[in-house]
């Protein structure tokens, strides 16, 4: 199945967006470092980075804090509700790997805001609200964060519409929080489509097994 949302970073010093392809093609089982560096800065397998390497700071890591800060009066309620129980699973997910990484479910000023919007697929987002976010085109969902000049995560935005099967819900959030430690790109290759949350081609992946937990505590413990 392929996945309906797209992963933009953005360089909040320049204002400029990087990592205009959200997935890369290879073929068959890689490395642990071609692996981790794929997912971490869009290298393919033997080449250099195409995008920076981002991270929360070792203190903000520790704490990052995500919550539904909109929800739009036409949003399915049934999918709201699953979004917000999938935050709490997919944060417990995380904190299992014993990365350094945890998240708290607030709806208080969270560092990544998720918004529900009744907003068409396919188009131009308006009405966020957010600096740098309206005016870029959404499929299903949309994500980006935004970093500062010692390539330090501080603050996420993920914006998803109704467009969003139930089913796929929990491994949707689970990757999206994934990415939002600075793993941003997706892989396309048929080794990893059942067994990878990056495949581009798969949403059925609800845990972070194999080289997925390897690529989180190789980005925050090295």
């Amino acid at each position: 199945m392929t996945k309906i949302w797209l992963t933009l970073v953005t360089w909040v010093i320049c204002a400029s967006a990087a990592g205009a392809q959200d997935y890369i093609e290879t073929n068959g089982p890689l490395s642990d470092d071609d692996f981790y560096r794929l997912v971490a800065c869009a290298a393919p397998p033997g080449q250099r980075c195409r995008d920076a390497i981002v991270r929360w700071s070792p203190r903000a890591a520790r704490n990052i804090t995500i919550g539904i800060t909109r929800i739009d009066d036409s949003f399915p309620r049934r999918n709201a509700r699953l979004i917000q129980t999938a935050l709490t699973t997919a944060g417990q997910e995380i904190a299992a790997l014993n990365a350094g990484v945890a998240f708290t479910t607030t709806n208080t000023r969270p560092d990544i805001r998720v918004l529900l919007m009744d907003h068409p697929q396919n188009t131009r987002l308006r009405g966020t609200g957010i600096p740098g976010l309206d005016g870029n085109f959404i499929e299903a969902a949309r994500f980006q964060i935004w970093w500062n000049g010692d390539r330090h995560i501080t603050r996420g935005v993920i914006v998803i519409t109704p467009h969003i099967r139930p089913s796929d819900i929990r491994s949707m959030v689970l990757e999206e929080m994934t990415q939002s430690l600075g793993l941003m790109t997706d892989i396309r290759n048929p080794t990893y489509a059942n067994s990878s949350i990056f495949s581009q081609d798969s949403n059925a992946i609800t845990r972070l097994q194999g080289q997925d937990a390897m690529a989180v505590r190789r980005h925050y413990q090295s």
